[in-house]
């Protein structure tokens, strides 16, 4: 099976920055008409400061971007802590609503998926942004996030994002 971009669009949260130029800029998405959202965090790391993410929620995107309201269900992470080594995804003991990437100066690269299931959002609230501390400034940190299941019923799918 292909994963088309007519079903699973994926949609830059935030390019390629600085680790501590992150803190909660990444966009928002819709997560109307989609099943969910995988969120894949992509981390170049050159220093020791942690970010720390959370997932928020809103009825707007200015809503999930202003970062008052975290979900309230936990999810699972999945993550490599070097993709210079070896390719395996480690599923983390537990499922969490706040996740601190522990990083240090001699980590290559790090990639952190969780999947967000759009049913696990409050009653009129359909926007979720990825919300971040500072990470460190000699990192690099980018934000992809992959709708699951989207369902339209137009050619051009329309806009997740403001």
């Amino acid at each position: 099976m292909i994963l088309c971009n007519e079903t699973y669009p994926a949609i830059m949260g935030a390019v390629p920055q600085l680790g501590n130029a992150l803190v909660d800029t990444a966009d928002a998405i819709r997560l109307t008409n989609a099943k969910g959202c995988l969120i894949t965090i992509l981390n170049y790391d050159g220093g020791a400061t942690s970010p720390v993410f959370t997932v928020h929620e809103g009825a707007s995107a200015a809503l999930a971007t202003a970062g008052a309201t975290p979900l309230a269900v936990a999810w699972p992470i999945w993550l490599n802590l070097d993709i210079a080594t070896n390719d395996t995804m480690v599923r983390q003991a537990a499922d969490v609503i706040t996740y601190t990437l522990t990083c240090t100066a001699s980590t290559d690269s790090m990639i952190v998926q969780f999947y967000i299931d759009a049913a696990t959002l409050t009653s009129g609230r359909e926007w979720i942004q990825l919300g971040s501390t500072a990470g460190d400034v000699a990192s690099y940190i980018s934000v992809l996030y992959q709708l699951d299941g989207a369902r339209y019923q137009q050619e051009t799918p329309p806009t997740a994002i403001v």
